[in-house]
């Protein structure tokens, strides 16, 4: 057993959960881990944690709007910007699933970036 300083914890549960900083630090603040005084876990403590939590859907919005973009472009890249508009496309996933009350421009890039990785680029080379 071993002492895991906090920051270290987070950037490995970001990591292994595919979750973003913010969301990894609250997921281990109320995860139940005990810290000690600095607030450092121990590492068979955030095993055993992060072991129970990979069988859990993956927490935040990037989920959500993953699949709903693959509703919406199935099999095909999200279109630049110049072609589908960012704006009205947050509309349309905000109308499609309700629950996400809100997305900002920042999480919609990620999001489609991340979607994007999985096609390839060809079809987009040569037009205009």
């Amino acid at each position: 057993m071993m002492w895991v300083g906090f920051e270290l914890a987070v950037e490995y549960v970001e990591r292994q959960l595919g979750l973003s900083h913010g969301a990894a630090w609250k997921a281990l603040i109320d995860g139940g881990i005990e810290r000690n005084e600095r607030g450092d876990v121990l590492d068979v403590d955030l095993d055993r944690w992060l072991q129970a939590r990979q069988g859990r859907q993956p927490a935040g919005k990037q989920p959500r709007i993953l699949r709903l973009l693959d509703e919406m472009f199935p099999g095909r890249r999200v279109p630049p910007p110049g072609e589908c508009n960012r704006q009205q496309l947050i509309t349309e996933l905000l109308n499609r699933d309700r629950s996400l009350k809100s997305i900002d421009m920042k999480t919609l890039k990620k999001t489609i970036d991340k979607r994007n990785e999985g096609f390839p680029l060809a079809p987009l080379i040569g037009r205009r």
